[in-house]
């Protein structure tokens, strides 16, 4: 799997036309995209799913565990095939679901439960809702990612450039302060000089400390699991 950007951009925009930084970039490339995706809270990369299956919550909504949804191949509940339509008994998704990782039926995603008291339990429902799907994004450097794609503000199959671009900027900004010996560095006052470095586990502010930087995180919040806000 690539990163969440593309070793030439991060190499255009630093201006370095030879390899010789190649293998430092491209680990802060791999680092930084990892620490981008667990903070997005969810897999973003293309994957296909087969039988997931997900406990029966009667309720109108069914999250998948990935996002965004990209096609629906198969839907079963209690055993029963579960078709893609408007009727109440069908499902379906528009471009909010399919961002939320979700699948709409009007009549609910009934089914088995254990019963408590005078209600459902939700918490309680059998795993009868099986689905087969394809979520995530084609990554920068992978067949099948195009710019003009990921420039679309709806649910594309090429990762948002939003994202990638964040990435981009996250790697210049740690390439910059790696060359300068500045890693950790979040303050420097000349006259009674005073340095101050990030807290090496807790530096969530800068860059470093496995924290994002406030921008990088700002662009990611509006791709976070859409509807668990």
């Amino acid at each position: 799997m690539s990163g969440l950007c593309a070793l030439s951009d991060v190499k255009s925009w630093l201006d370095i036309s030879t390899t010789v930084k190649d293998a430092k970039l491209q680990l802060f490339i791999d680092s930084l995209s990892q620490q981008m995706i667990a903070y997005l809270g969810y897999q973003a990369h293309r994957t296909t799913y087969t039988s997931e299956a997900h406990a029966i919550n009667n309720n109108q909504l069914m999250y998948l565990n990935a996002a965004p949804i990209q096609s629906v191949s198969a839907v079963t509940l209690n055993g029963v095939t579960i078709t893609a339509g408007t009727d109440a008994n069908s499902y379906s998704m528009d471009e909010i679901d399919k961002k939320a990782g979700r699948l709409y039926r009007g009549s609910g995603w009934c089914g088995n439960y254990y019963t408590r008291n005078m209600t459902y339990d939700p918490v309680g429902g059998k795993r009868d809702f099986v689905c087969s799907y394809v979520a995530g994004w084609y990554f920068p450097e992978e067949t099948g990612y195009l710019l003009t794609d990921a420039q679309s503000f709806n649910v594309t199959a090429s990762l948002p450039y939003a994202i990638s671009s964040a990435c981009i900027q996250e790697v210049v900004g740690k390439y910059r302060k790696s060359i300068s010996r500045a890693e950790g560095l979040t303050g420097y006052h000349e006259g009674g000089i005073a340095w101050t470095w990030a807290n090496a586990k807790t530096g969530a502010e800068s860059l470093d400390g496995g924290g994002l930087t406030n921008e990088c995180r700002e662009v990611l919040n509006q791709f976070k699991r859409w509807g668990f806000a």
